[in-house]
């Protein structure tokens, strides 16, 4: 067999592959979702609004979110160097230090109304609830909603 392919031993038939599938994606979220419960900074993915409906993610409005508004500086105090491109050798070019005032500020640019954050472990949380209370022919309803969020998933 081919190191570019997963070989995976079940005690499941092979016309079973929809619950092998369906399992595996169960364990990955589960998998995912111990790696991330309990810790201080998880991470929250963005995504529309109308995708997390679809899905069933679970996500909290902030109006803070969607409002224009002046922060400090993230290099406030520090050298920054601008890139310039390219030369001749295909080396890059850089600009001279110039140092950020400690007290720059900067406008944060708003979300769009239709961009949420979505709450992962709350959400993980979810899918994994309804594949446990789905019945065998639900579970490809479930497979298009789960699937959607592994893409949002990191390690």
């Amino acid at each position: 067999m081919s190191e570019d392919y997963v070989n995976i031993k079940t005690n499941m038939p092979w016309y079973n592959t929809n619950d092998i599938v369906y399992l595996i994606l169960y364990q990955y979220l589960m998998g995912f979702l111990a790696k991330i419960k309990n810790r201080d900074f998880v991470g929250m993915p963005m995504m529309s609004k109308t995708k997390a409906d679809e899905i069933g993610a679970v996500y909290d409005i902030d109006e803070s979110d969607y409002v224009a508004r002046e922060v400090p500086h993230p290099c406030a105090g520090e050298e920054v160097y601008s890139l310039h491109g390219l030369d001749e050798n295909d080396e890059l070019v850089f600009s001279e230090p110039r140092r950020v005032p400690e007290d720059a500020m900067v406008m944060t640019v708003p979300m769009d109304r239709e961009t949420v954050f979505v709450d992962m472990p709350a959400t993980l949380e979810s899918l994994i609830a309804a594949y446990d209370a789905a019945d065998w022919d639900e579970k490809s309803d479930w497979w298009a909603k789960a699937s959607q969020i592994v893409p949002h998933m990191w390690d």
